[in-house]
């Protein structure tokens, strides 16, 4: 069980240094720095649950940028609707019902499987819920798995790692004092 933690940690440092270069270069060219208008109570609540402060501002980055409006919905939820009425074509937005929701875009069936108790609906119990799922993950298996799982499984979770990893990094070099 030791070796496999230290082999989860030897691939990690490795991934994240060839990540390192890509984020730094990414971010230099960026047209907007990224910053967080939740920040203190992110880094708050990533303390208190015991989990990664850099991954928790990278997946609340990730998954909402500035936005902290708890019904924000997911980008994959929505779909158009038109209806023809009098010779006029309305257009309506709906979204899927359990779309994901709040700063971590958590679904609701998720939320109500890990998370009961917490309304993924308000920002409260979106980040309280995160940081549980979070630090369950992290716990049971490790930091990688964790911030996979967020974005569930297959390619698109590959691609949703990398995208976090690289914003760690940029967090790593640029965001947070060392101490």
């Amino acid at each position: 069980m030791q070796l496999r933690g230290c082999c989860s940690g030897c691939v990690l440092s490795v991934f994240l240094a060839l990540l390192l270069a890509t984020a730094i270069s990414t971010c230099a060219h960026a047209q907007t720095r990224p910053r967080w208008l939740d920040g203190i109570v992110l880094l708050d609540l990533a303390d208190s649950a015991g989990i990664d402060e850099k991954a928790t501002l990278a997946i609340a980055w990730e998954e909402s940028r500035e936005n902290l409006s708890p019904h924000l919905r997911g980008h994959h939820c929505w779909y158009t609707h038109r209806v023809v009425v009098e010779d006029t074509v309305i257009v309506r937005q709906h979204h899927e019902p359990d779309c994901e929701v709040g700063r971590f875009q958590i679904k609701p069936s998720t939320a109500r499987r890990r998370c009961p108790g917490l309304d993924v609906f308000t920002y409260v119990g979106n980040t309280r819920c995160f940081a549980r799922m979070f630090a369950e993950d992290a716990e049971q298996h490790d930091i990688i798995y964790a911030i996979t799982r967020h974005n569930g499984s297959g390619p698109r979770a590959r691609e949703y790692l990398t995208r976090v990893l690289a914003v760690i990094g940029w967090i790593a070099v640029t965001y947070l004092e060392k101490t």
